[in-house]
């Protein structure tokens, strides 16, 4: 491995807080076609790293592959097309809270995740009372209660 891939695990480390463990750590790059330079540099991964488990993704990455100027990383990457979440309704419905995704997981029930979720409505408006010295805290409540209400639209 050479400085550069060094570097960049001593940033992440520093970024995150997490150390990286030979075979327990996954290091996911989202969006990866804003930066398409890094791409052909993680081959470097596949050969002096193997023990990093390593996920580059993108929505846009196709663009940056059709139209590419870097060497690419031959036999050290594997593509794995994903088209549109087939879950979306699901996934939209239950979110992204990590208690109202376990109690889906668990229950199966979406009115469980429901009640979940709105429990965690309630405390983060209920938390809202410790900037009470700084801002309004019934405006900010309100804030909140406004905001399923104005998604997607111009403010």
């Amino acid at each position: 491995m050479n400085i550069e891939q060094n570097n960049l695990l001593k940033y992440l480390y520093l970024d995150s807080g997490k150390t990286i463990e030979s075979g327990k750590t996954l290091i996911f790059l989202d969006e990866i076609q804003r930066a398409p330079e890094i791409f052909a540099k993680l081959r470097y991964f596949y050969e002096k790293r193997n023990d990093i488990h390593l996920i580059a993704a993108g929505s846009l990455l196709d663009f940056v592959l059709a139209d590419h100027t870097f060497s690419m990383p031959v036999g050290r990457i594997e593509y794995l097309y994903m088209g549109p979440m087939d879950f979306l309704r699901t996934y939209m419905t239950v979110g992204g809270m990590p208690s109202a995704l376990r109690e889906y997981i668990v229950s199966g029930s979406i009115s469980q995740c429901e009640m979940e979720l709105s429990s965690i409505l309630n405390t983060y408006g209920d938390d809202f009372s410790k900037y009470g010295k700084k801002v309004n805290s019934l405006r900010l409540r309100m804030v909140l209660d406004k905001v399923p209400g104005i998604v997607g639209k111009k403010v």
